[in-house]
């Protein structure tokens, strides 16, 4: 019989393919398991012309949304113009929504010298290094502003490109060319509750997304011989950690068996271990389960409902 394994997550096969490796180097059983996960988005919506939505929901919670957007779009109206180079709408656009951030560092000034290695990689750990490098003189007060200013406004422009889009505005050589109409589409995302998207009348789509994942399982009674390079190894893949603490339990429940020992007793007493200042909590299955592994391994022995260590020479 084989010992119960601790799943350590989903993921990508190419992403799993390295910590498989390594694991197995240190002599850690692993099962890997594929499977197809299937992710379902429910998306409630309003869309149309924003003076027919504004008479529709006058009164109601989406009137505070459809006033954002009416001070959007006379915002773009202020600001657009045939032939206008996308660059200075978007800046002259972001300065009359948000003032204030003429007050805060821009971020994309500040990585502007790594923008070229950005578009060219998609490895996530250089352009976090290229960002941090950007704002290691500030504090974490003005850092944290920074992104926070950033992230508004991309998902500010995020949502305007869609809307001119959608209403015919093209780009081309760096430039936007088209007309705004005095009454443009506009399609919003709501997030509500199903009983609410129904009483307001929203509109509703699925975004379903199927994609082939590896189940990665460890024998945590491997972490036990090989404690010192799996503290190691959890310091590169922090997904191990849940296998660890399993072994680091296990290896508690073994102290505590002094002679021979009724195993229901015990499973009884060690449903709630506190270590320091952490606190376990342990089902009956569990702790079965984790006494199962430890016979299978020759540590304990049970025999008549009684446990013991297995003598060593």
């Amino acid at each position: 019989m084989k010992n119960m394994k601790v799943y350590i997550g989903s993921f990508l096969e190419e992403e799993i393919e390295e910590m498989a490796q390594a694991l197995r180097r240190e002599g850690i059983r692993i099962e890997i398991k594929p499977h197809l996960s299937v992710d379902i988005e429910s998306i409630h919506y309003i869309e149309g012309k924003i003076g027919e939505l504004k008479e529709k929901y006058n009164g109601t919670e989406l009137e505070y949304v459809i006033n954002k957007w009416e001070e959007y779009i006379d915002a773009i109206k202020n600001v657009f113009e045939e032939g206008i180079k996308l660059k200075e709408f978007e800046n002259k656009l972001l300065d009359k929504l948000f003032p204030e951030r003429k007050e805060v560092p821009d971020l994309r000034e500040l990585i502007k010298d790594g923008m070229k290695e950005i578009k060219e990689t998609e490895d996530w750990n250089k352009i976090d290094k290229i960002v941090k490098d950007a704002l290691k003189e500030m504090d974490r007060d003005t850092t944290e502003k920074v992104f926070r200013q950033f992230e508004k406004e991309m998902e500010t422009l995020s949502e305007i490109m869609i809307f001119l889009r959608m209403n015919g505005i093209s780009f081309e050589d760096e430039k936007l060319h088209g007309e705004i109409s005095e009454n443009p589409y506009i399609k919003i995302e709501i997030a509500t509750s199903p009983e609410d998207a129904e009483e307001l009348d929203l509109k509703y789509k699925a975004i379903v997304r199927i994609e082939k994942l590896v189940d990665l399982y460890v024998n945590f009674m491997d972490f036990i011989y090989e404690i010192e390079k799996i503290e190691e190894l959890t310091k590169k893949y922090p997904e191990l950690v849940d296998a660890m603490v399993v072994s680091d339990v296990a290896g508690i429940l073994i102290d505590k068996i002094e002679g021979k020992v009724d195993i229901n007793d015990f499973i009884e007493e060690n449903r709630f271990i506190k270590e320091g200042e952490n606190e376990i909590m342990l089902t009956e299955d569990a702790i079965r389960e984790i006494l199962s592994s430890l016979e299978k391994e020759e540590i304990i022995k049970v025999k008549k409902d009684k446990i013991s260590l297995r003598k060593t020479e």
